[in-house]
C-alpha cells in the first residue's frame, strides 16, 4: 500500500462511522413513551393463577422501554387503562403413571382469557381481544411438585408476550 492510500483509508473510515452508521437499537422515533394501570379480574376456576400471572405479566410489560406500569390506585393519572379478565382455566391428564393409574404423569392446560385497552383521556377503547392458550407439562422434567405450577408459570408468559406485542401494535 502506498503513502496516499495509507493516509485516506483511516479518513474514509472515519467519514462512514459518522455518515453512515445511524442505526439505532430499539424503538423508532415514532414510538412514543405512555402509561398504563393493569387491572386483573380472574372469573375462573383457578383462584391460584392470579398472584402468578399478575407478578409475570407486569415483567413482559416492564421489559418494554417506552411503557411505564403505574399502580391500580393511580388509574387516573395513566394514559390508558387495560383490563384483562381470565374466565376459563382447565386442566385435564394427558396420561398416568404406569404403576399406578390414578395419578397422572402428564398434563394439559388451557387457559382463556380477554384484554381491554380504553385510552384514558377520551374513553375510546383501543383494543378488544379474546385469547386461548394451552401447555402442557410431564413429570419427565423432574420437578419435585409437580402440579400445575409449570404450566401456570409457562401460560402466563405466553399471555403477558401476547398482550405487550398486541398493546404495542395498537397504541403506535
Amino acid at each position: 500500500m502506498n503513502k496516499p492510500q495509507k493516509v485516506l483509508l483511516p479518513w474514509c473510515f472515519i467519514l462512514f462511522l459518522q455518515l453512515g452508521c445511524k442505526y439505532k437499537a430499539g424503538f423508532t422515533e415514532e414510538s412514543k413513551e405512555f402509561s398504563l394501570s393493569l387491572h386483573f379480574k380472574n372469573n375462573s376456576k383457578a383462584i391460584q393463577i392470579t398472584p402468578t400471572l399478575k407478578r409475570i405479566v407486569k415483567d413482559e410489560f416492564f421489559k418494554i422501554p417506552n411503557i411505564k406500569v403505574i399502580g391500580s390506585n393511580l388509574r387516573n393519572r395513566a394514559d390508558y387503562v387495560v383490563k384483562i379478565t381470565l374466565s376459563d382455566y382447565r386442566l385435564t391428564p394427558e396420561s398416568f403413571r404406569t404403576d399406578d393409574s390414578i395419578v397422572a404423569k402428564s398434563y394439559r392446560a388451557r387457559f382463556v382469557a380477554r384484554m381491554i385497552v380504553v385510552e384514558q383521556s377520551g374513553g375510546k377503547e383501543i383494543l378488544d381481544r379474546n385469547y386461548s392458550f394451552t401447555a402442557a407439562s410431564s413429570d419427565a422434567s423432574g420437578f419435585e411438585h409437580q402440579g400445575d405450577r409449570q404450566l401456570q408459570v409457562s401460560l402466563s408468559r405466553d399471555i403477558g408476550k401476547r398482550m405487550s406485542r398486541d398493546l404495542i401494535q395498537s397504541v403506535r
